[in-house]
């Protein structure tokens, strides 16, 4: 299938690969990326963009011939969590190497590894982290961290500690308790 011209600005990343086919194949199973219309294969050479309509395409260059620039990976930023999952999983199932799952900064992360090395990076867009708990939240009278207490959210002492019991038994020093 042959993807329609991507948009004017999009400049594909190029990659030096060994095998063009092997590494067509990898984009193309594991991304979905499918031969740009405007961009003609050639024997050494191919240009690979994301299919998704309405939306800037992802361009990847593949070339066997020497790059400008060499890069050791790329990054690919996926709208879902959903979408990360099912990449991971998927590259699992392929065999390909994989990192663990991270989740950092509001997204999740993971790396994929082609078959030249390169390392894929991704990630999912940042979400705005939850509000934290009622616990967690610094107010008066509440602990700011859990596991510390506030004095204040004690109950009142009882029994032989509590101040009017001491005054019931006024040979027992406060704090202290007859035996």
């Amino acid at each position: 299938m042959t993807v329609p011209p991507s948009e004017p600005s999009s400049h594909p990343v190029a990659l030096r690969v060994r095998d063009l086919e092997v590494s067509i194949a990898f984009f193309r199973d594991l991304f979905g990326l499918e031969v740009a219309a405007d961009h003609p294969a050639t024997p050494t050479t191919v240009v690979l963009v994301s299919p998704v309509p309405g939306r800037r395409h992802f361009g990847l260059k593949l070339t066997t011939d020497p790059v400008p620039v060499r890069l050791s990976g790329v990054h690919v930023q996926l709208e879902s969590t959903n979408d990360l999952l099912d990449l991971y999983f998927l590259a699992l199932l392929a065999g390909h190497p994989t990192s663990e799952l991270r989740f950092r900064q509001g997204s999740l992360t993971t790396t994929i590894t082609d078959p030249d090395g390169h390392t894929i990076e991704i990630e999912t867009a940042p979400h705005p982290l939850p509000p934290r708990p009622l616990w967690q939240q610094d107010t008066p009278g509440r602990a700011a961290e859990p596991g510390r207490r506030d004095p204040a959210d004690d109950p009142p002492p009882c029994g032989a500690y509590a101040p009017e019991r001491s005054s019931v038994l006024p040979d027992v020093p406060r704090g202290f308790a007859r035996h």
